[in-house]
């Protein structure tokens, strides 16, 4: 009799949706990755895409003087119910992708899916494989996927349940995979995670701080470099902050070593100066600490700084942001120096957080993005691209909240996707810059922690860990 063999992995999320365009939080994406497969895949700690849904790579094509491409499914791909995936299925769930239907329309002629584009990509296929661009079916009102993994009927967010799919062509070592929430203290922080893993309860962890786990033993660790990156957003849409010369003033007021020090034993290595984190590159964002320069910028005739703002944070440690409540409040401290009161207003949870920004309720907002691919372009895209202001339709997959709506930004971005190099982010970085509404403050840190039970774990930038090829000992 095979053992049953059942993988914990601790999050501080519940997981409570799991349709891949509405999972809005790493721990969520991370399951959907289980569960679903886009029609690219990254290999993990790599820039190598392969075709995963489509028999080989994309295939050049122009459509009346417009870029594009093509490419065709492959036939032996099956959903867990045992239907086989179909070009139907492909075209269907990648028209409803926002991440497919802002850059290109999605057809199919003769067997082939086509993509006509809006504009030039030639990183397309990577865009292809984001979890946003999954290939589902829908099956009254849930959606399964051609992934390793189903959903248990039994589960429920706080403890999701995934068992094999039965249709899945490779070999699954695991039984059972737990998605096990921990709840965080009333200060946001995941002392009920610690003591789990500390207690060998917990197989799997992502998502903790670097300094969280320094104290913890029995158990392996990672600590890479993220793809991700926190800011300070300055809404352009309150009124308090439409003067560019008081979001200057702030900007300029903010001291970024100091913000890292309050998370960060070895700051140097984590206060940002870019708009991208380190392993995309480097786009110097031009708004240093500089105390002469706000004085210089409050003696300008007409310029008065606000004598109150809110401050909107995470509902708790984000892979970009792993002490929200002690950054917030030392921006507040930073800015108390101007003469500004702020109220730090941590979100109840990831529902709230969304609600505040869609409906622009803040002022201030300290968050971030983590990459879910390599692709400069799609991060830079997540952060400031106009389309991308939040909404109910767009929350999960953006990150301005600045709500930044920039024409000038937007031809930046898009001269930049169509031709990547060092000159055109430089001149994005300037553009952006010159708005002061969007202030790098930390690079990020992925930390995985892992059971020494835990076989063939190989630790991501991105955090992306194909659990199906994991096994337990």
């Amino acid at each position: 009799m095979i053992q049953a063999k059942s993988l914990t992995v601790g999050v501080l999320t519940p997981i409570h949706n799991l349709a891949p365009q509405l999972a809005q939080d790493a721990e969520s994406t991370l399951a959907v990755r289980q569960i679903f497969q886009s029609p690219f895949n990254v290999d993990p700690g790599t820039t190598n895409v392969e075709p995963v849904l489509f028999t080989g790579p994309l295939e050049p094509e122009e459509f009346d003087g417009m870029p594009g491409y093509r490419a065709r499914v492959r036939t032996d791909a099956t959903f867990s119910d045992g239907t086989r995936m179909t070009t139907d299925d492909v075209v269907t769930s990648l028209r409803s992708a926002a991440l497919v239907s802002e850059q290109a329309a999605v057809d199919q002629e003769d067997g082939w899916v086509i993509f006509r584009l809006k504009r030039s990509n030639p990183q397309f296929h990577v865009s292809l494989s984001h979890p946003k661009c999954s290939v589902v079916r829908r099956v009254g009102d849930q959606v399964i996927g051609t992934g390793p993994y189903q959903v248990d009927s039994a589960s429920e967010p706080s403890n999701l349940r995934l068992v094999p799919n039965p249709h899945w062509a490779g070999e699954l070592a695991l039984s059972e995979v737990v998605f096990k929430a921990y709840p965080l203290d009333e200060r946001g922080r995941p002392q009920a995670l610690l003591d789990a893993i500390r207690a060998g309860e917990v197989d799997l962890c992502m998502g903790l701080a670097r300094d969280d786990i320094k104290d913890l033993s029995g158990v392996r660790k990672s600590i890479l470099p993220a793809v991700s990156a926190s800011y300070l957003y300055l809404n352009v849409e309150r009124p308090k902050l439409s003067d560019l010369r008081v979001r200057k003033a702030i900007a300029h007021s903010i001291d970024r070593l100091a913000l890292a020090k309050v998370c960060y034993e070895n700051p140097l290595a984590f206060a940002a100066s870019s708009l991208l984190p380190r392993p995309l590159g480097l786009a110097d964002d031009g708004l240093v600490h500089d105390p002469h320069r706000v004085r210089t910028i409050l003696a300008e005739p007409g310029v008065k700084l606000p004598e109150k703002l809110s401050l909107l944070t995470t509902w708790g440690p984000r892979p970009y942001l792993s002490r929200p409540v002690e950054v917030s409040e030392a921006i507040a401290d930073q800015l108390g120096k101007l003469g500004i009161e702020i109220e730090v207003v941590r979100a109840r949870d990831i529902t709230d957080f969304c609600e505040r920004v869609i409906q622009s309720r803040h002022d201030l907002v300290v968050a971030g993005w983590l990459a879910d691919t390599l692709d400069p372009c799609d991060f830079l895209d997540a952060v400031l691209a106009s389309e991308r202001v939040p909404t109910s339709e767009n929350i999960a997959f953006t990150a301005n909240h600045a709500r930044l709506a920039s024409a000038d930004v937007d031809e930046a971005l898009h001269a930049y996707r169509a031709q990547p190099t060092q000159v055109r982010l430089a001149a994005l970085a300037e553009t952006v810059s010159a708005q002061a509404a969007i202030v790098p403050v930390l690079y990020g840190a992925a930390v995985t922690v892992w059971s020494y039970r835990v076989q063939n774990l190989l630790p991501s930038a991105t955090e992306e860990i194909p659990i199906d090829t994991l096994d337990l000992i």
